[in-house]
């Protein structure tokens, strides 16, 4: 998950949501299940995946996570 926010703080919201735009099939796959694995965590243990960062970074991590309900 660190490889993940790095990349969300180190790029542009333009650049991720292009980069979301254009996953191929697997990758969109694994997003999915990346999804899938923070919804499920989080009605565990809201808890486990507490994580602090900018308005911003929240913002990003919902259009490339959660792309239709940015």
């Amino acid at each position: 998950m660190q490889h993940y926010f790095d990349y969300l703080n180190s790029n542009n919201f333009e650049q991720i949501k292009n980069d979301r735009r254009s996953l191929n099939d697997k990758q969109r796959l694994n997003m999915e299940f990346l999804r899938l694995l923070i919804n499920k965590s989080h009605d565990n243990n809201p808890t486990l995946l507490h994580y602090v960062m900018s308005a911003l970074e929240h913002e990003k991590h919902r259009a490339f996570t959660y792309p239709n309900e940015a």
